[in-house]
Formats: C-alpha cells, sequence, structure tokens
C-alpha cells in the first residue's frame, strides 16, 4: 500500500512540477496540493517535496507571503524528518525570499533555529 501511495504522490509532484515549468501555475498547484495528500499519508515527511515547489509556484507569482508560507512548512518538517541537505537549500531559498520583502527580514534567525 505504502509503495502505491508514494507512486501517486510522485506523479503528483512530477505533474505540479512539469505545469511550474511551463507557466501553468494554477494547474501546477491542483496537482502539488494532490501530492502533499498522498504525501502526508505516508507519515514519513515527505510532503516536503511538493511544498517546495508550491512556494516557487508563489514565487513566481510574486506571492511571497506564500512562497514564504509554504518554504518555513517545508523547513520545519524537514527539521522533523532529518532530510539535512534539503534543510540548507530550503534555508538559502528561504532568505532568498525574505530579500523580496525587506518587511520579513526579523524572521530569518527564527528560521535558523529550526536547524
Amino acid at each position: 500500500m505504502e509503495a502505491d501511495t508514494i507512486s501517486v504522490a510522485r506523479a503528483y509532484n512530477r505533474l505540479g512540477y512539469y505545469y511550474l515549468e511551463i507557466g501553468d501555475y494554477n494547474s501546477s498547484l491542483k496537482y502539488l496540493f494532490k501530492a502533499v495528500e498522498y504525501g502526508k499519508l505516508l507519515n514519513n515527511g515527505w510532503e516536503t517535496y511538493p511544498y517546495g515547489n508550491i512556494s516557487s509556484v508563489y514565487k513566481n507569482l510574486e506571492d511571497y507571503d506564500n512562497a514564504i508560507k509554504y518554504t518555513k512548512a517545508s523547513i520545519i518538517i524537514d527539521a522533523k524528518a532529518h532530510f539535512p541537505a534539503k534543510e540548507y537549500g530550503l534555508v538559502y531559498n528561504y532568505t532568498y525570499l525574505l530579500l523580496f520583502n525587506s518587511e520579513k527580514m526579523k524572521q530569518i534567525p527564527a528560521c535558523i533555529i529550526l536547524i
């Protein structure tokens, strides 16, 4: 059962990423949120992958609040699931997003503490 669940989650994540790459952001979000649903069923933190892609969609839409929201969610899950290589990349992305919204720069220390 778990193998089927992860296969479906990966398929939705790949579809979402494909639509992100071609600029169809509504379709991308549709499939990425489906990937999150299936990823949560695995109870191992896998949903962090579509969360990272969701953050990228919102970044491309210049919706930085939601981009930050989903990057933070991914960082928190990664810290609990111990995906250290991914954590460092997310901190970099999070910092990059905050640079576009200087009002949120004060949030960086909270992000770094998670790691």
